[in-house]
């Protein structure tokens, strides 16, 4: 391996880091397609931070966008729902023309079903790797600053 290619995993982590303002997670890593022993080291040293094994549904999990409930588990991926208040769209017909009406809803009673309320996002192998099993864990990874 060549000089140039064992300094790619520094630069690469050094400007995820001045754009995003944190280090950047495993996942995030492999995304940037770069090579060499540092980011073999750099990637050991992330271990993910939840495996697909650690999810339940019913129960909560972070990440950096806040808290999310497990709604169902697949062979690679999870579904969940966003806790906490929601962007919510009303859309009446006035005058012949649709219009739309947006506002936060904190209502408890989006997160009863299935079916829910509010959407369901998926998380792929990638974002697993992001979350956080309790609020604590993920902010000690991202103190404020």
């Amino acid at each position: 391996m060549d000089e140039k290619q064992s300094e790619l995993p520094i630069n690469a982590a050094e400007i995820f880091k001045a754009l995003r303002g944190r280090e950047p997670g495993l996942g995030e890593m492999e995304r940037m397609f770069v090579t060499g022993k540092e980011a073999e080291e750099w990637l050991a040293a992330s271990a993910p931070r939840m495996k697909l094994s650690d999810f339940k549904i019913g129960e909560s999990f972070w990440n950096e966008t806040g808290e999310w409930r497990c709604t169902d588990i697949g062979t690679r991926v999870i579904v969940a729902i966003r806790v906490g208040p929601q962007e919510m769209v009303r859309a009446e017909q006035i005058d012949g023309e649709i219009r739309e009406t947006r506002y936060i809803e904190d209502d408890p009673m989006l997160l009863n079903g299935p079916p829910y309320a509010v959407a369901e996002m998926v998380f792929d192998e990638y974002d697993l790797e992001t979350c956080y099993p309790t609020e604590a864990e993920m902010r000690a990874d991202f103190p404020e600053e």
